[in-house]
This record gives C-alpha cells, sequence and structure tokens, in this order.
C-alpha cells in the first residue's frame, strides 16, 4: 500500500471514529437534559383541597400532589389530634393518613382566585372539588369572598361537577329540567345568599351555571328578580384566573 493510501485509509477510519464518538457523547447529553427535564420539586397544594375540620380531626380531600418527576397526584389526608387534660395537643398517629383520593369526573375548573374581568378590584375564590360520598364521582365547589379582593356579586354560593344531572336524585336536576335549560357546558349551583354585589339577579338560592374557558371562569345566573328560572343566562360574569 503506497503512503497515500495508508494516510487516506487513516483519515477514513479517523472520520468514521469521530462520528461514533460524536454520536455516542450526544447520547450521553440528550440523557442528562432528558433527567435535568424529568426532575421537578415534589410538593403539595393544600391551598387548592378542601378541608374540613370535625372535632379531633383535621381532613383534606383532593390534595394535588406533584412527585419527582412533575406529575400531579391527589389523595385525601387525615389528621387526627388527641387532647391531654392540660390542652395540649399530640398526633393520633405517627404520620398523617392519606389515601389517593376516588376518581373525580372530568372537568377544566380549577381552583383558584379570579378576578372580575371588567374591574380587576372585585373578585373571587373558588374551592374544591370535595368528594362527596355516593356521589358517584360528583364534586363539590365553593366560591366565596377572595382575601385583598371586593366581593362579587356571584359569592358566596356552591355548584357541582360530575354527573349531578344524570342521577335522578339530583337536587338540581329537576329545577335544571324545569326552566328548560339545554346548555351542556354548565356545572350547576347554587347562590348561598344575596350576591356580595347584588344587582337584582344574585339573590339566596338564585341558580348559577358555571363553565370555564381557557384562563376564564364564567359564572351565570338564570334565575330572575322575581325568583323565576330562565333557560338561559338573565346574567354572567366572567373573570380571569390570577393564581
Amino acid at each position: 500500500m503506497s503512503v497515500r493510501a495508508r494516510f487516506v485509509s487513516g483519515v477514513n477510519f479517523f472520520r468514521v471514529d469521530t462520528r461514533v464518538g460524536i454520536f455516542a457523547l450526544s447520547g450521553v447529553l440528550l440523557g442528562v437534559c432528558a433527567s435535568a427535564a424529568l426532575a421537578a420539586t415534589p410538593a403539595a397544594f393544600f391551598n387548592n383541597a378542601s378541608v374540613i375540620g370535625l372535632n379531633k380531626m383535621i381532613a383534606t380531600t383532593h390534595v394535588p400532589i406533584q412527585t419527582g418527576t412533575g406529575t400531579i397526584i391527589y389523595k385525601d389526608v387525615t389528621i387526627q389530634i388527641n387532647v391531654d387534660a392540660a390542652g395540649n395537643l399530640t398526633y393520633a398517629t405517627a404520620t398523617p393518613i392519606a389515601t389517593l383520593s376516588p376518581t373525580l369526573s372530568a372537568t377544566n375548573i380549577r381552583a383558584g382566585i379570579y378576578t372580575d374581568s371588567l374591574n380587576a378590584a372585585f373578585g373571587i375564590q373558588v374551592s374544591g372539588p370535595a368528594i362527596i360520598p355516593g356521589g358517584g364521582g360528583e364534586g363539590q365547589w365553593s366560591i366565596t369572598a377572595a382575601a385583598g379582593l371586593s366581593c362579587d356579586a356571584s359569592a358566596p354560593s356552591t355548584f357541582y361537577t360530575g354527573p349531578s344531572l344524570a342521577l335522578a336524585n339530583s337536587k338540581l336536576a329537576a329545577r335544571v329540567k324545569t326552566a328548560g335549560i339545554t346548555a351542556t357546558q354548565y356545572s350547576f349551583g347554587e347562590l348561598g345568599e344575596n350576591g356580595c354585589q347584588n344587582d337584582g339577579n344574585w339573590y339566596n338560592g338564585a341558580l348559577i351555571g358555571v363553565t370555564a374557558v381557557g384562563n376564564q371562569l364564567q359564572v351565570s345566573s338564570f334565575t330572575h328578580l322575581t325568583g323565576a328560572d330562565s333557560s338561559s343566562p338573565v346574567e354572567t360574569v366572567t373573570y380571569n384566573f390570577k393564581q
């Protein structure tokens, strides 16, 4: 073999090895990047859960839990408290009892603070969902005043997501049917008392429909000032998700 032939052969051989090395290095880098992308800080978001206190027990339902890979799972957490003669509090168990939450019917409504799209000084706090025993996956949500914001028309109220209108014994099914409401995008509920900014359509017991569109939440009243329910919204307030 000539010197030139050996030189060319050596160059070709070197190029092949270089490509293999680059390919292998790329694989390592991709693996490192993928591992970094999968990493997440484990966290529990109790601010987006429903908290109930009963005697010596604190129960939180549907707590969003973020795993180390960024996956969100939901757990029900129960903390039991003992009280001694001096009034000192101790945990009844070494650790809180945590179990996976029952699967609720899918909904794109999320808990958090929302501001009125027409005036950001007004807003609401949406909390939930709380699991309803025997509800077949039905979730209960609440709308209340939000700290630091002026209370808005739709607070306070309660609404439900899930198969509530499909259940024969649903307390809202008959009312929605009688009103002639056929829209399917709403989760229905009732105003708990007169709305904070009452303008005639937000009275105690008013039928409300809640629907989410992107980062916005729309709350509609289906009840007129006269107390009669309507087949279409008589007033709608649109809110922007804040946090």
